[in-house]
């Protein structure tokens, strides 16, 4: 048990990072277009963040770190995040 709070304790920025990442590339990848066989949408997006999320909450229990936790809660309501980018904040710079 030592050696799995420590490995979450060490990688556990990385693993914020590499989330973040999979999250922004989600925005410029094109939606309905078929990526390894299957078609990415908002929802589809939304399950596997949703996972990446409840995996955060688990690691954050286990090692008692709150920044874990606080993207763990993060992950669970990125569908309403991205709700609020994409129709909110976009349109102001973008333009409709």
């Amino acid at each position: 048990m030592t050696r799995l709070k420590s490995f979450i304790t060490r990688y556990s920025k990385v693993y914020i990072g590499l989330v973040l990442l999979i999250w922004i590339a989600f925005f410029f990848l094109p939606w309905g277009s078929p990526i390894l066989g299957g078609k990415i949408d908002l929802f589809s997006i939304q399950k596997v963040l949703l996972v990446f999320g409840i995996l955060s909450i688990l690691m954050a229990l286990l090692s008692k770190k709150v920044s874990l936790f606080v993207f763990g809660l993060i992950c669970c309501f990125s569908l309403w995040i991205n709700l609020f980018i994409l129709f909110a904040i976009l349109p102001i710079f973008v333009g409709n």
